[in-house]
Formats: structure tokens, sequence, C-alpha cells
């Protein structure tokens, strides 16, 4: 992250480190946890464009972990293979029921971050 090192106190730290004592996350787990509360926001009718069918939740009930499965769809061609509705499907489908299942958005980004502190991502 290149404005952590306009900072002189960590300027010469590496960038984990300068992350660390800045109390920030990587743009990669920033990315991950905004794909995330948008999957949240489609599969909970809070966005206008919840009645496309971008995502597809499993209809089975014998899935392991929450009830909010999504399928992954065969990708041939890498513009389908890194679309928003085909890059969220494993990620999503490795929450647990707590955080899948929140009452808000508030509520979503805060058991969003517990799960991540609680696997070592932040």
């Amino acid at each position: 992250m290149r404005a952590t090192r306009l900072i002189p106190e960590v300027r010469h730290l590496p960038y984990h480190v300068r992350l660390k004592h800045l109390g920030l996350t990587t743009l990669e787990l920033r990315r991950i946890r905004g794909d995330m509360l948008q999957v949240y926001k489609f599969l909970s009718e809070r966005n206008p464009l919840s009645s496309c069918s971008y995502l597809k939740v499993q209809c089975d009930s014998r899935v392991r972990g929450h009830c909010k499965k999504l399928v992954k769809c065969f990708a041939r061609l890498d513009i389908r293979k890194f679309s928003f509705s085909h890059r969220v499907v494993n990620e999503w489908n490795s929450l647990p029921e707590w955080v899948v299942n929140s009452t808000s958005v508030q509520c979503f980004k805060v058991n969003t971050d517990k799960f991540f502190h609680k696997c070592g991502r932040i």
C-alpha cells in the first residue's frame, strides 16, 4: 500500500508490518469482505438487483454448513471464471452459519470481521 509509506514512523517497515502497526487490512481482504457484503445483500433482498438470477442457491437439503450455499456453474472462458458471480462462490460457501444468517448488514460486517480475525486472516 503506497499511502502507508507517507507516514514517517512506519516508512521503513515491510508492508504487512506497516498494516498491522496502522490497524489496516490488506487490499485483498477488503475486496473479499466487500464481495461477501454484496452477496449478503443479494441473498437477503436488500439490493435492487436481487430479483436477477446472478447467484443460485443450492436447493438440496443435504448440504453441509449453512443453508444458503451457492452453486458454482462450469466456466470455460476466463471472462466467466473471473466474474463476480463465479469468484464469490467458494468464499461465501466457506463462511459459517452464524455469519451468513446475520440479521442486518451492520451485524454481517461485524460477524465477518470476527470470522476473519478468528481464522487469522486479519
